[in-house]
């Protein structure tokens, strides 16, 4: 009895050892020293929250060719007594010029458009609108607000007269004219929103709002030479469409959505940039273009080359 027990466990053994034999067998690289342990990444940790990194437009431009938007832009930062006192613990004014900073930090190192700062402030005396500048320069105006340029007491005096300067100094390059305005969604009411209506009206009609006798041709706008007009709202995390139609450029976005790098970025972007060039009107943008030649009313493929020759547009009349 006992060899056959002793039988039937060999020929188990057998039969398992034969199952384990025939799996795949896993080719582990061996590694030579012991493991060890690195200490743990804190310089992020370190930095303070208030650190904004610019995320540069430059290499995008280049690449892909994007034209500009606007040919002036002034940067209107609300000052006045109006605003409340702090927002997010920390005061009012630093919050409107620090979404400024940041806005000028990410700006395009090249840009061609002409940028200038303004401010809204009851508590000195109206200056002339500046010239374009540069950044380094606008960055110094926002660590010492006295050497801003004040705009005008209010909003709507602010947006009128810088709106009315666009109208008088068309540069007729073919672009619009932009306002970035910061400010407390508060400050908004009917009467400014009637403001911005008015500044529209300037860069798109001759007349602007003269009301004469006997017009012989109805005026038209100009919209490939309107203003374009950009509100950061501070005060509320939400956007609101307060400026925003569909028929006219600009748009309003909230500040705490565009306080990071690369949200930032972004409304940079859309602000003073437009789409990737097409210089010969084929529908295929010049980074693209293998054919950046190609003739008027000419059917192209998706690399901007003629997709039929001569010879078979002739063959399938």
């Amino acid at each position: 009895m006992i060899m056959k027990h002793a039988l039937l466990t060999l020929t188990t053994l057998v039969a398992l050892a034969g199952c384990t034999s025939m799996e795949a067998l896993v080719d582990v690289p061996a590694h030579n020293g012991s493991a060890s342990i690195t200490g743990y990444e804190t310089e992020t940790h370190q930095r303070s929250v208030h650190i904004f990194d610019p995320v540069s437009l430059d290499e995008k431009i280049a690449t892909q060719k994007l034209t500009e938007r606007v040919s002036q832009l002034v940067i209107l930062i609300d000052r006045s007594n109006a605003l409340p006192n702090s927002y997010r613990d920390v005061p009012f004014d630093t919050y409107v010029r620090e979404i400024a900073r940041r806005y000028i930090a990410s700006l395009p190192t090249h840009i061609q458009a002409e940028v200038s700062l303004m401010q809204i402030n009851n508590r000195g005396a109206v200056e002339s609108i500046p010239a374009g500048t540069a950044r380094e320069t606008l960055l110094d105006q926002l660590t010492n607000p006295s050497k801003i340029a004040i705009a005008g007491e209010n909003l709507n005096a602010a947006i009128e007269r810088i709106g009315s300067h666009f109208k008088e100094t068309d540069s007729g390059m073919g672009v619009g004219n932009g306002i970035l305005l910061i400010s407390n969604w508060e400050q908004i009411t009917p009467g400014v929103l009637d403001t911005i209506d008015r500044a529209y009206q300037y860069s798109q009609f001759e007349s602007g709002k003269t009301i004469s006798n006997g017009v012989s041709n109805w005026q038209t706008s100009k919209q490939e030479k309107g203003l374009c007009f950009y509100l950061v709202g501070v005060g509320n995390r939400m956007s609101r469409t307060l400026v925003d139609k569909a028929e006219r450029c600009g748009f309003s976005v909230a500040a705490d959505k565009i306080s990071q790098p690369r949200d930032m970025t972004h409304f940079v972007e859309k602000t003073v940039l437009l789409g990737p060039k097409d210089s010969d009107g084929d529908g295929i943008y010049d980074y693209q273009d293998q054919c950046p030649n190609s003739k008027a009313n000419t059917l192209v493929n998706f690399k901007g080359c003629e997709k039929f020759s001569t010879l078979q547009a002739k063959g399938n009349l």
